[in-house]
């Protein structure tokens, strides 16, 4: 039997044949666009604004909303005046406070530990011995481990079972407070005693405190407990509030002309306040403003209406994104293609289509209008990690910029994150290639858009190894 998608991918297949061999942009507008990104100095005053004067955005808190407010502003700036907010509920708020951890025998050494978000304190100092789970020899995770009561247990989620890794950090964190540990340590993966942050599976609150410690303390531990059983202290200083409240997105439209239909364009604000958020994601923030400005400002008038969205909660699992799902839904079927910008302002390289291999031929097509950027490329790995995936899970075409790595990982989600770390210049490009790609898009949609059915939505699902990632944020969502 021929499924719908490959029906739909050999009619758009013949339907395009004019399309292979006709130019597919306005090439005296593309370098308009190009210009335009890369000769104003607006992005870098708008990250400035979300580092230097707001600082760390943490979902729920008085930056989070200060920082709604000047979106919301800068929008209206820019000509958008059916800019506004949309709110959701934030069933929990959290903060963290000081944090402290010590080797107390067989030597004495203070260690670099941090709080996981949305987890609870230690409800001051705790003395704990510490369990090794690399040796662990059975790499299946029980319901319960055995031995483990009042224990500071270090963990290493990718090592277990073939999950992502957010997946196994939430089940070993369950199985330890099942078994009565006191703390979950997890080795950050960065250099020179960076702490990592996180709260993806955790919210609306973890089972037990979950630590990041610095790789180099983690070793430290390692190397002991070869030959002695270690003892530490921690004290875990966190504010947890069960009150529900209200979360704000942003969102704006440069109405279509003449076609029934949206693209939306989109980036999340909240961050961490180790640093300043300015990689993640004040960048892609910033990126997808200008873009907005640079339709504006050269009177561009699209086929679609283009959507502008700034979500909030998404370090907590992609809360804002899928509250815009939720509340949308009954336009998703408008909703032609979403294009999320949340992996800094590195070297573009194209876009990641996350497994809509049928599409990639057609996109091939329409994004070498990016050539003059040398941003052509197309990657048909997935994920469901950002503000793409309410969007994938429903079907609709859903790409994010696919960026060079740079030194990202080392700076995003520590005390690293801060301006100086983007590269206006790159930050430009990046914005460029986006106002680019929504502008093709809008040309060449009716070749693009093809919506999956449920039964393509959950093979798309499986397929790509995305399902436990779903199936865990969920219970964030319900």
């Amino acid at each position: 039997m021929i499924t719908t998608i490959k029906l739909t991918f050999i009619f758009i297949s013949l339907s395009f044949s004019q399309f292979l061999y006709a130019q597919v942009n306005d090439t005296t507008l593309i370098q308009k666009i190009i210009s335009a990104a890369k000769t104003q100095e607006e992005t870098s005053s708008i990250l400035r604004v979300l580092t230097d004067s707001i600082g760390g955005r943490i979902t729920g808190t008085s930056q989070s909303k200060e920082t709604s407010a000047f979106l919301l502003k800068k929008l209206k700036e820019i000509g958008i005046d059916n800019a506004h907010l949309e709110d959701f509920e934030l069933k929990t708020s959290w903060a963290h406070n000081s944090a402290s951890g010590r080797i107390i025998n067989p030597t004495h050494q203070f260690m670099v530990v941090g709080s996981y978000g949305w987890c609870p304190g230690t409800k001051g100092e705790i003395t704990a011995k510490v369990v090794d789970l690399r040796f662990f020899k059975n790499k299946k995770i029980p319901e319960r481990f055995e031995g483990i009561m009042g224990a500071a247990v270090i963990v290493e989620p990718i090592a277990f079972e073939d999950q992502p890794s957010q997946v196994t950090r939430i089940l070993l964190a369950n199985a330890l407070a099942k078994s009565g540990a006191a703390a979950m340590l997890i080795p950050s993966d960065k250099p020179n005693r960076l702490l990592y942050i996180s709260a993806f599976g955790f919210y609306p609150m973890a089972p037990l405190p979950v630590i990041s410690i610095a790789k180099e303390d983690a070793l430290l531990l390692h190397r002991i407990l070869e030959y002695h059983p270690v003892t530490i202290t921690l004290n875990i200083n966190n504010s947890i509030s069960n009150k529900a409240s209200k979360e704000f997105n942003v969102i704006g439209d440069i109405p279509g002309t003449d076609t029934v239909g949206t693209i939306l364009i989109g980036a999340h604000f909240d961050s961490w306040d180790y640093g300043q958020g300015a990689q993640d994601n004040g960048s892609g923030v910033a990126a997808i403003m200008e873009v907005a400005r640079i339709f504006k400002q050269l009177d561009i008038k699209p086929k679609h209406t283009i959507r502008f969205a700034f979500f909030s909660g998404e370090e907590q699992g992609l809360l804002g994104s899928h509250a815009y799902v939720i509340k949308h839904a009954n336009e998703l079927d408008k909703l032609k293609s979403v294009l999320i910008m949340d992996d800094g302002a590195q070297v573009p390289k194209g876009f990641m289509i996350h497994g809509r291999s049928d599409l990639d031929n057609i996109l091939s097509r329409v994004f070498q209008a990016l050539s003059p950027l040398e941003a052509t490329g197309i990657s048909a790995d997935a994920s469901f990690d950002t503000d793409h995936a309410p969007f994938l899970a429903e079907g609709i075409p859903s790409f994010t910029l696919w960026v060079n790595e740079g030194d990202y990982d080392i700076n995003h989600h520590s005390i690293t994150d801060t301006y100086d770390k983007v590269d206006a210049g790159l930050l430009a490009t990046d914005t460029a290639v986006l106002a680019v790609a929504v502008y093709s898009l809008d040309q060449h949609l009716k070749a693009v858009n093809n919506r999956l059915f449920q039964d393509e939505r959950k093979a798309l699902m499986k397929k790509n190894g995305l399902e436990s990632v779903q199936k865990m944020l969920s219970r964030s969502w319900r």
